[in-house]
Protein backbone atom coordinates (compact mmCIF):
# COMPACT_ATOMS: atom_id res chain seq x y z
CA UNK A 1 0.00 0.00 0.00
CA UNK A 2 1.48 3.38 -0.67
CA UNK A 3 0.62 6.18 1.49
CA UNK A 4 2.03 9.38 2.44
CA UNK A 5 5.07 9.43 4.64
CA UNK A 6 7.03 12.19 6.34
CA UNK A 7 10.44 11.66 7.68
CA UNK A 8 12.12 13.72 10.69
CA UNK A 9 15.04 13.65 12.75
CA UNK A 10 17.02 14.58 15.90
CA UNK A 11 20.84 14.66 16.47
CA UNK A 12 21.67 13.54 19.77
CA UNK A 13 25.18 15.06 21.19
CA UNK A 14 26.67 13.67 24.41
CA UNK A 15 27.86 16.27 26.62
CA UNK A 16 30.18 15.02 28.85
CA UNK A 17 31.43 18.14 30.37
CA UNK A 18 29.83 18.43 33.62
CA UNK A 19 32.05 19.76 36.62
CA UNK A 20 31.53 20.95 40.16
CA UNK A 21 32.96 22.93 42.82
CA UNK A 22 32.26 23.38 46.76
CA UNK A 23 32.84 26.49 48.38
CA UNK A 24 33.22 26.00 52.21
CA UNK A 25 32.74 29.02 54.29
CA UNK A 26 34.88 29.13 56.56
CA UNK A 27 37.34 26.67 55.72
CA UNK A 28 37.99 24.92 59.09
CA UNK A 29 36.36 25.46 61.85
CA UNK A 30 36.07 25.25 65.72
CA UNK A 31 33.90 22.39 67.67
CA UNK A 32 30.56 23.20 68.20
CA UNK A 33 30.52 25.82 65.27
CA UNK A 34 28.43 25.67 61.91
CA UNK A 35 29.76 26.14 58.32
CA UNK A 36 28.19 27.02 54.98
CA UNK A 37 28.97 24.65 51.87
CA UNK A 38 28.13 25.65 48.69
CA UNK A 39 27.52 23.51 45.50
CA UNK A 40 27.94 24.99 41.82
CA UNK A 41 28.39 23.50 38.39
CA UNK A 42 28.91 24.49 34.91
CA UNK A 43 25.09 24.00 33.75
CA UNK A 44 22.23 25.78 35.63
CA UNK A 45 19.43 23.45 34.79
CA UNK A 46 18.38 20.08 35.54
CA UNK A 47 20.79 19.26 38.05
CA UNK A 48 20.32 17.48 41.38
CA UNK A 49 22.86 17.79 44.33
CA UNK A 50 23.78 15.16 46.92
CA UNK A 51 25.96 16.18 49.94
CA UNK A 52 27.54 13.15 52.09
CA UNK A 53 28.13 12.72 55.26
CA UNK A 54 24.45 13.43 55.28
CA UNK A 55 24.03 13.15 58.89
CA UNK A 56 26.19 16.47 59.56
CA UNK A 57 24.80 19.09 57.30
CA UNK A 58 21.37 20.25 57.50
CA UNK A 59 20.13 19.91 53.97
CA UNK A 60 21.42 16.72 51.71
CA UNK A 61 19.83 17.03 48.71
CA UNK A 62 20.11 21.11 48.36
CA UNK A 63 23.23 23.05 46.47
CA UNK A 64 23.86 24.98 49.98
CA UNK A 65 23.71 23.54 53.17
CA UNK A 66 24.87 24.09 56.78
CA UNK A 67 27.19 21.58 58.04
CA UNK A 68 28.14 21.12 61.75
CA UNK A 69 31.12 18.24 61.54
CA UNK A 70 31.94 17.15 65.47
CA UNK A 71 35.94 16.11 63.63
CA UNK A 72 37.60 16.72 60.44
CA UNK A 73 35.38 15.69 57.99
CA UNK A 74 35.54 14.97 54.28
CA UNK A 75 32.41 16.49 52.86
CA UNK A 76 31.66 15.02 49.22
CA UNK A 77 29.00 16.32 46.97
CA UNK A 78 27.62 14.82 44.02
CA UNK A 79 25.83 16.62 41.31
CA UNK A 80 23.81 14.86 38.52
CA UNK A 81 23.64 16.53 35.70
CA UNK A 82 20.03 15.18 33.75
CA UNK A 83 20.21 11.27 34.53
CA UNK A 84 23.09 9.92 33.67
CA UNK A 85 26.07 12.89 33.88
CA UNK A 86 27.81 12.85 37.22
CA UNK A 87 30.16 15.06 38.77
CA UNK A 88 31.96 14.46 42.19
CA UNK A 89 34.11 16.80 44.59
CA UNK A 90 35.50 16.61 47.97
CA UNK A 91 36.14 19.38 50.30
CA UNK A 92 38.23 18.33 53.51
CA UNK A 93 36.91 20.70 56.60
CA UNK A 94 39.34 20.55 59.58
CA UNK A 95 37.55 20.63 62.96
CA UNK A 96 39.60 22.17 66.03
CA UNK A 97 39.04 20.65 69.21
CA UNK A 98 37.94 23.35 72.06
CA UNK A 99 40.33 24.48 74.55
CA UNK A 100 40.05 23.25 77.82
CA UNK A 101 41.33 25.73 80.00
CA UNK A 102 43.34 25.65 83.35
CA UNK A 103 44.22 28.65 85.00
CA UNK A 104 46.14 27.21 87.70
CA UNK A 105 45.41 26.92 91.46
CA UNK A 106 44.72 30.26 93.59
CA UNK A 107 47.68 32.14 95.11
CA UNK A 108 47.73 34.13 98.47
CA UNK A 109 49.99 37.34 98.66
CA UNK A 110 50.84 40.33 100.67
CA UNK A 111 49.23 43.29 98.66
CA UNK A 112 52.09 45.37 97.16
CA UNK A 113 54.68 43.14 98.75
CA UNK A 114 54.75 40.32 96.65
CA UNK A 115 54.09 38.70 93.37
CA UNK A 116 52.95 35.61 91.87
CA UNK A 117 53.40 33.79 88.70
CA UNK A 118 50.64 33.04 87.52
CA UNK A 119 50.15 30.09 85.01
CA UNK A 120 47.62 29.06 82.57
CA UNK A 121 47.52 26.30 80.28
CA UNK A 122 45.10 24.54 77.42
CA UNK A 123 44.67 27.54 74.47
CA UNK A 124 46.19 28.83 71.95
CA UNK A 125 46.01 32.86 73.21
CA UNK A 126 45.02 34.52 76.49
CA UNK A 127 43.26 37.36 77.81
CA UNK A 128 43.33 37.76 81.88
CA UNK A 129 40.89 39.66 83.21
CA UNK A 130 41.28 42.49 85.40
CA UNK A 131 43.92 42.50 84.03
CA UNK A 132 44.88 45.47 86.00
CA UNK A 133 48.35 44.53 88.23
CA UNK A 134 49.02 41.98 85.68
CA UNK A 135 52.91 42.08 84.19
CA UNK A 136 51.30 41.30 80.86
CA UNK A 137 47.29 40.08 80.61
CA UNK A 138 47.90 38.14 77.10
CA UNK A 139 50.16 35.74 78.11
CA UNK A 140 50.10 31.92 79.53
CA UNK A 141 52.28 33.24 82.31
CA UNK A 142 51.90 36.66 83.69
CA UNK A 143 53.67 37.95 86.94
CA UNK A 144 50.36 39.62 89.02
CA UNK A 145 51.39 42.11 91.31
CA UNK A 146 47.72 43.43 92.91
CA UNK A 147 46.88 45.68 95.49
CA UNK A 148 43.43 44.47 95.92
CA UNK A 149 41.54 40.79 95.26
CA UNK A 150 41.22 39.66 92.05
CA UNK A 151 39.33 36.67 90.55
CA UNK A 152 40.97 35.82 87.14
Amino acid sequence: MLGCTKQDSVTITPAFDLTNNIIANPASICQEDTLILTGSANHTSNLSWQWTPAASVLSPTSFTTKAFPTVTTTYTLQTKWGSHCIATKTVNIPVIPLASPHAGPDAYICGGQNTTLLSASGGDNYVWTPSAGLSDPNIANPVANPVVTLIT
